[in-house]
């Protein structure tokens, strides 16, 4: 279980002192918005081992993206979240972009240090069976270190994700899938990529190119799965949807 003093490392903060970082930009911010986002689904901070919210650096940085599309744009939440899930595929809305703000408009992830096997239980809030199950079918690879077994900062966001999804019924063999998938995508990936990286070039040229090359096709197969699904999902409950 995570210390308060880890927290404050971490950079977490209390509800109490988020409203009162955020509000001198923010002055309708209030305790009472923060929870009724959180109801809405918008923001999904962790909780101590007492149940008391914790805001990480990055639920701070999409609250005060959540405020700029409201604030500035009068978006409705609604059309909020679906801004913030093309923010998490690396999308940047229109209302954000060339915008003043020194806010950053990507949504990192929200560890940046390795969390032990002993904590991601409550850094997650998935019990561990789960996270047992998970890592049994290849969703997340922790990796041994002389103090024990650690999950990395992309392991921990899937299990936040996955811990989501458990809200809905959704257990872990179902999503054996996505990993299976991921994987046959990167393989693919490695097909276009590496005859390029044989060719001759600078090796800093060759590493900026193979990146950028990996970004873009990352970008596009992400757009074509959600067009897909869109459309699939029309086509299935187009009736309950009109």
């Amino acid at each position: 279980m995570a210390t308060a003093k880890q927290d404050e490392r971490k950079g977490y903060l209390t509800i109490g002192r988020l409203v009162a970082t955020l509000k001198p930009r923010y002055p309708e911010l209030s305790i009472s918005k923060v929870r009724y986002l959180e109801e809405e689904g918008l923001l999904n901070p962790e909780r101590t081992e007492g149940g008391y919210r914790k805001f990480s650096p990055r639920d701070v940085q999409r609250l005060e993206i959540i405020l700029r599309l409201q604030g500035e744009h009068f978006l409705p939440l609604a059309v909020i979240k679906r801004k913030l899930a093309d923010l998490e595929i690396g999308r940047v809305p229109s209302e954000l972009t060339g915008s003043s703000s020194s806010s950053p408009l990507t949504l990192p992830l929200g560890e940046t240090e390795d969390v032990p096997a002993e904590e991601i239980s409550s850094v997650t809030g998935l019990g561990p069976e789960t996270v047992r199950e998970l890592e049994s079918f290849g969703l997340v690879r922790p990796r041994q270190t002389p103090e024990g077994k650690v999950f990395r900062a992309a392991d921990v966001e899937i299990l936040k994700v996955c811990r989501r999804l458990s809200q809905f019924g959704i257990e872990p063999r179902h999503l054996r899938m996505y990993g299976t998938f991921a994987q046959r995508e990167s393989s693919f990936f490695q097909q276009i990529v590496l005859p390029n990286m044989r060719q001759p070039a600078g090796e800093g040229k060759e590493n900026t190119q193979v990146s950028e090359v990996l970004a873009e096709l990352s970008r596009g197969t992400e757009q074509l799965h959600h067009l897909l699904l869109e459309r699939s999902i029309q086509e299935d409950f187009g009736d309950e949807l009109s």
